[in-house]
């Protein structure tokens, strides 16, 4: 394989009558250190992934085009590549069989780290009228792996903030055992999700989940475990930086679990909150699972890393919590 870099990619929603999905629009600068002149003839392939396990076949995902174009002796080349996804294949969704992740998943996830992950190019059985008999049959017998360079979005998601918050703390007497003491907290969740520029169609979050650290001046007071499904909405809304269209995502949490692994760091929490009649932060990292509805259908897309802040104001059952402990 030549050297090339994708120096440009850019996704659109396709919503025709005739034709629905997702079209895919690259452009490879590609090496060429080859002393030919010839025209090469416009050409399909198929565009593969990885299955489940090496021995299962490839998951055909979409479908690309290249137009004819004229290879000069040593000079690179500027190929524009269409693809089309019209829609996602089930193999491609369902979970692999004692993993929690599909197919989809596992490609996304490393994409979206900025990780490489390999596509497989084989020559369409459904090539071009312009394509020459002799050449669409090669190419359809030859499966090449390609290696694709994920991008690292940097934070996908911002101003991730719990609003409106409230600490339900246990009576210790309920229980024989402080390490079993789990408080419970309710708020509405908002959060401000950076869609990047290359994905121009629209995208709407239905539902989340999460598990997430949560820590009082650095030190880790327990694990928060939003472990069931919760609904969301999500509208559109302008970034005034970068004029392009962020995703504002509202959803509520009631009763969630908060699993306390060190009762010191909550016995600050609740003497700071006594002793001041300010706002206490507390922060949250967390790895969040969004289920998203797009041209395509329904996915989720998961493990995306979020940080963000718990605000908490004083309540009268503080007081009775650290009185009693």
């Amino acid at each position: 394989m030549p050297k090339y870099n994708i120096s440009r990619s850019m996704f659109h929603e396709i919503d025709e009558p005739d034709s629905k999905g997702l079209r895919a629009e690259a452009i490879l600068q590609v090496n060429n250190d080859y002393p030919f002149d010839f025209m090469v003839p416009p050409l399909n392939f198929g565009i593969f992934v990885d299955n489940c396990s090496p021995d299962e076949p490839y998951i055909r995902l979409a479908d690309a085009h290249i137009s004819s174009l004229h290879l000069e002796p040593k000079q690179d080349l500027n190929v524009k590549v269409t693809g089309l996804i019209h829609d996602l294949p089930k193999a491609v969704l369902r979970k692999c069989p004692g993993y929690q992740m599909s197919p989809l998943d596992s490609m996304l996830g490393r994409y979206i780290e900025g990780k490489e992950t390999t596509v497989y190019v084989r020559g369409s059985d459904t090539p071009s009228a312009e394509t020459p008999k002799w050449l669409a049959d090669l190419m359809s017998q030859l499966t090449v792996p390609v290696p694709f360079p994920g991008h690292a979005f940097g934070h996908l998601v911002k101003d991730f903030i719990l609003k409106d918050v409230h600490l339900e703390l246990p009576n210790p007497s309920d229980s024989s055992d402080s390490k079993q003491i789990t408080p419970k907290i309710s708020a509405h969740v908002r959060a401000l999700v950076v869609v990047p520029e290359e994905m121009n169609f629209p995208i709407k979050v239905h539902g989340f989940r999460a598990v997430g650290d949560v820590s009082y001046h650095g030190k880790k007071l327990g694990v928060l475990s939003l472990n069931e499904w919760r609904s969301a909405k999500s509208k559109p809304v302008k970034n005034n930086v970068t004029g392009h269209e962020d995703l504002e995502v509202i959803s509520m949490m009631d009763n969630v679990p908060l699993t306390v692994t060190d009762n010191d760091v909550l016995v600050d929490v609740v003497q700071d909150l006594i002793r001041s009649n300010d706002t206490l932060l507390l922060s949250i990292k967390s790895d969040v699972d969004a289920a998203l509805q797009t041209s395509l259908g329904e996915f989720v897309v998961r493990g995306i890393p979020t940080e963000g802040e718990i605000p908490i104001k004083r309540k009268k059952r503080t007081l009775l919590f650290l009185i009693v402990i």
